[in-house]
């Protein structure tokens, strides 16, 4: 697993673009799946990110129910962080999942990022 691996879960096509670009050149490896089920999929296939970032409101598979199945795929993957994306003002989530308000900038989406994966602020640019 790169720990510079992150899964973008968004069902918005151009959100989930503008993200995907920011990430990557940022030097970060992306993939993305426009809904939980695409995603889990994913993971089933054995992709193994760093860190997944992951829209509340989705149609198939919505980002809590994605977020509670992440269980059933062993230890690595339920650690694995998780950066919720969302357009509500105060979402309930388990634990102390992090939460990224939408709209945001580009520049504070890769900054939290690096934050989570522990990388140098310095090293990332939008």
């Amino acid at each position: 697993m790169s720990d510079k691996r992150v899964l973008v879960v968004d069902d918005d096509a151009d959100l989930r673009e503008v993200i995907v670009l920011a990430l990557r050149d940022a030097g970060l490896e992306v993939d993305e799946a426009s809904d939980g089920l695409r995603a889990l999929d994913m993971l089933a296939a054995g992709l193994r990110p760093s860190l997944i970032l992951v829209d509340l409101v989705m149609p198939v598979l919505d980002g809590r129910a994605f977020i509670r199945k992440l269980g059933n795929f062993g230890p690595q993957v339920a650690q694995t962080p998780v950066l919720v994306l969302t357009a509500s003002s105060r979402p309930v989530l388990p634990g102390d999942v992090p939460v990224l308000g939408k709209p945001f900038d580009a520049f504070e989406l890769v900054r939290r990022v690096n934050e989570i994966l522990g990388l140098p602020q310095h090293a990332v640019a939008c």
